[in-house]
């Protein structure tokens, strides 16, 4: 008897042991704490093991060297660059693979507020997998149709978290030469349940419902901004609301680690050694290591790991303002390419009573954001002015 062990602990919700389950033993549901988790039926499974082979965080980040080439970037086109959370790089690389009558998938937020992951084939349709969304996404069918596309010969890119790349890789079983994938720099991935209650309370505190969600929107003042825009129906009328980073308890208690899968805390892909073919995220820092590139603009971090990537990088790099950059300058400010988020404590409490169904009193995002906020706060205002 192999063994079959999915621990809900330890789950990321990936849905390689689903797609690969041969008694559709294995469902994908929310847990108590609202993240995606496998769950097993017993009476089904037959203790096959196969899902604990194909289980990445069973098995292992599995990476190879280090990356070949690293640039600090941003496109040259301020429109695209103005969709991103960043310099707007992923989309010059999807844009290669849609050339080719490919098939893109990244997450998207939904017309409820969901994040999932989704298939694009226009670049029209590109901006729907643009911008950063802080939430565990919704994989669906994702791996099994990508699967039965590259089969068909189809080109692929697949964009997503490290453990969601490794995955995938692991799901499939063998590399394909028509198979790019993306990682994106990760601090961690929020629960669903949470950022739905979450929406919730702010469509109660400003009177209607929230129909649109964008994290880190741009700010003319900062370049690397995490002020929230939503939208709220009201009635007849829909009002746009900018929510300051400062203010933001959901985007405050992700930055002070208290949001994360307990999974992320002891994440085996943080590391310079990754999976994916290219790793994407903002350049922190880039002030300090690069002090005359910016210009104001957002800059991406990209690090090329593997030949498919160089040829992808030769492709889209006149499209681009970039410079190379080293690991030193790279990790002074990059520390979740290395290390994992640490583990805050008050997670538990968070959590906790998330659990316990207290998010709809009117007080409990005042108690959320605890005890220490108004000295966190008052760091980044320092910060800020010294800057």
């Amino acid at each position: 008897m192999e063994k079959c062990t999915i621990n809900p602990n330890e789950c990321i919700g990936c849905t390689a042991c689903a797609h690969s389950c041969p008694t559709e033993a294995i469902k994908i549901q929310k847990n108590t704490e609202g993240f995606l988790s496998a769950v097993i039926n017993d009476e089904a499974c037959i203790k096959c093991g196969i899902c604990f082979n194909v289980c990445p965080v069973q098995q292992g980040s599995n990476a190879g060297e280090e990356y070949k080439e690293a640039y600090a970037c941003y496109s040259k086109n301020k429109d695209i660059q103005n969709t991103s959370t960043s310099g707007g790089i992923f989309y010059f690389i999807a844009k290669e693979i849609l050339k080719k009558d490919g098939t893109v998938y990244g997450a998207t937020m939904d017309e409820n507020l969901v994040v999932k992951h989704i298939p694009i084939q226009k670049e029209e349709d590109l901006h729907k997998l643009q911008g950063s969304k802080y939430v565990q996404s919704e994989l669906g069918d994702t791996y099994a149709e990508i699967k039965d596309r590259l089969e068909n010969d189809e080109y692929i890119l697949f964009s997503g978290t490290g453990c969601q790349v490794t995955g995938l890789k692991q799901y499939l079983k063998k590399d394909y030469e028509k198979l790019l994938t993306v990682d994106l720099i990760c601090h961690g991935i929020p629960s669903p349940g949470m950022f739905e209650d979450y929406t919730a309370y702010l469509g109660k505190k400003y009177g209607g419902k929230v129909i649109a969600y964008k994290f880190r929107q741009k700010n003319p003042k900062e370049a690397q901004s995490y002020d929230t825009k939503i939208e709220i129906q009201k009635g007849a009328k829909v009002i746009e609301k900018t929510i300051s980073g400062d203010d933001d308890p959901f985007t405050l208690n992700y930055l002070q680690n208290t949001l994360q899968n307990k999974e992320c805390y002891k994440c085996k892909f943080a590391s310079l050694k990754r999976l994916s073919d290219i790793t994407l995220g903002d350049y922190w820092g880039i002030g300090e290591a690069h002090p005359d590139f910016s210009k104001g603009n957002s800059v991406s971090l990209v690090l090329l790991q593997t030949e498919k990537a160089l040829s992808v990088w030769e492709n889209i790099k006149s499209e681009l303002e970039f410079l190379p950059t080293d690991k030193e300058k790279i990790l002074k400010r990059n520390r979740q390419l290395a290390e994992p988020a640490p583990y805050n404590a008050r997670r538990t409490d968070v959590y906790g009573n998330y659990a316990k169904g207290r998010f709809g009193h009117k007080f409990y995002f005042k108690h959320f954001l605890g005890k220490n906020m108004a000295i966190y706060l008052l760091k980044r205002k320092i910060l800020e002015i010294l800057k």
